[in-house]
């Protein structure tokens, strides 16, 4: 199995929860990067440049404009042909790495959809076909993208990105493209021209873009990897702030960011967390932290991980069992609260004190830092050892109660 595959092999294709940073599940070391698209100048930079650094070489795939007319799309055969030369025949080398990437943006990623419905099952009858384990697919600003896509929204399923191939996709879409996000209801136009706003300042800019940002949702369902790229602001307002009139509009951004959400289908984001400074984990390292503590697998969640499906449930119920177990009362104590020192003298009559009850009270008086008579206390609520001034204030007048009882014991 070459590096291509490697990253997928670890997968939780049982589950639905998500997994490693986008940019751990690329192919490491030395690959082919075919990037196909209406912008083969941008490929480049695109997601920072990670995808054509060394050793990576990334070589262009000829692309025609598509003329689509609803389901029939002008210029894609063409656009498909190409693709399958270049996968099947490119590089030419003999010491080429063995490793492909088809790197797809926009009408791009269109026709890499067409190519895994049409050509997916090829590396079984064919030797020139890369097998899955070396070909990844990236697919940026994808129209048929299952959650948001615009083809999607159009005509239902007819244009949708396969997900059910042997090939590993990974569906990078940033927050309001008019491609891969589009809004559900038309009738919101404050969305609407949100959208088209975002057409130039998201859909073309995914160099912005950063895999590993911390803000990233990605999940995982199949072969397919979904990255979901939070928009800082609003592409509506993005024209003041390019002419320095941010500070006009800040106010602007919260409740109309509000209005313009109303729109969108976000269901599919439900109870997926952000990828975080790391990055979530692979199943594997999941499921040995399950088997080491849950309580270590309790963190992780809250640090940002997800675990779907039985294996998350029996986590969650061992945790609450511990909780449980770490509020009971303590068995030496009865559940009685003994953080309540002072509270002892005021029980005691003043006038009918004996002399045997003074003397242990006098001896019980003195209560030093080093002395374990808080340490419940101090367990328990976590202060420190040094005594706060009210403390010091009950024990003097403690002692001078103390004094005049037993004054008044003699006197008797």
């Amino acid at each position: 199995m070459t590096a291509a595959a490697v990253p997928f092999a670890a997968l939780p294709l049982a589950f639905g929860g998500s997994v490693a940073t986008a940019a751990q599940l690329l192919p490491t070391g030395a690959a082919t990067v075919l990037h196909h698209g209406p912008t083969p100048w941008a490929m480049d930079d695109n997601l920072g440049g990670a995808l054509c650094d060394e050793p990576k070489v990334c070589r262009e795939v000829s692309y025609q404009w598509i003329v689509a007319l609803g389901t029939v799309e002008i210029g894609l055969t063409p656009n498909v042909r190409a693709l399958d030369f270049a996968i099947k025949n490119l590089p030419s080398e003999p010491d080429a790495p063995e490793d492909k990437i088809v790197y797809a943006f926009s009408g791009g990623a269109r026709v890499a959809s067409v190519w895994l419905r049409d050509h997916s099952s090829d590396h079984e009858n064919s030797s020139a076909t890369p097998p899955p384990e070396d070909l990844t697919f990236v697919l940026l600003g994808n129209g048929g993208r299952k959650y948001g896509g615009l083809n999607g929204w159009w005509y239902g399923d007819k244009l949708l990105t396969p997900t059910d191939t042997d090939y590993a996709v990974i569906d990078v879409a940033r927050e309001y493209d008019p491609i891969a996000d589009f809004p559900v209801n038309p009738f919101n136009l404050l969305a609407l021209a949100n959208a088209v706003a975002a057409f130039t300042y998201v859909h073309m800019s995914y160099d912005e873009v950063d895999l590993d940002d911390p803000a990233n949702i990605v999940w995982t369902e199949g072969n397919t990897t979904y990255v979901h790229v939070p928009t800082k602001n609003l592409p509506l307002l993005q024209g003041f702030r390019d002419f320095g009139l941010g500070w006009l509009v800040d106010g602007w951004e919260e409740p109309l960011r509000a209005i313009i959400d109303q729109a969108y289908d976000r269901t599919w984001l439900d109870g997926k967390l952000p990828q975080g400074e790391a990055g979530d984990e692979t199943l594997q390292t999941l499921l040995d932290e399950q088997q080491e503590t849950p309580r270590t697998v309790a963190r992780t969640q809250a640090a940002g991980h997800h675990v779907d499906g039985e294996v998350g449930d029996e986590v969650a119920d061992e945790v609450a069992n511990e909780v449980a177990d770490e509020q009971a009362p303590d068995p030496a104590t009865g559940g009685e609260d003994t953080t309540d020192v002072d509270n002892t003298d005021e029980d005691t009559p003043d006038e009918e004190t004996s002399d045997e009850e003074t003397e242990d009270r006098d001896s019980a008086e003195p209560v030093t830092d080093d002395e374990d008579i808080d340490a419940p206390a101090d367990e328990d609520t976590g202060t420190a050892d040094e005594p706060s001034p009210e403390a010091d204030s009950d024990a003097e007048s403690g002692a001078d109660k103390a004094a005049d009882s037993a004054d008044g014991g003699s006197e008797a």
